[in-house]
């Protein structure tokens, strides 16, 4: 399993959590 496959499965997971890190580095 890579690394982007872990990444992809914390996005599924933890949507919100990714978008609020996202909005949260364009500050």
């Amino acid at each position: 399993m890579s690394f982007d496959d872990i990444r992809d499965i914390c996005n599924h997971q933890h949507p919100s959590h990714i978008l609020l890190l996202k909005s949260n580095s364009k500050k």
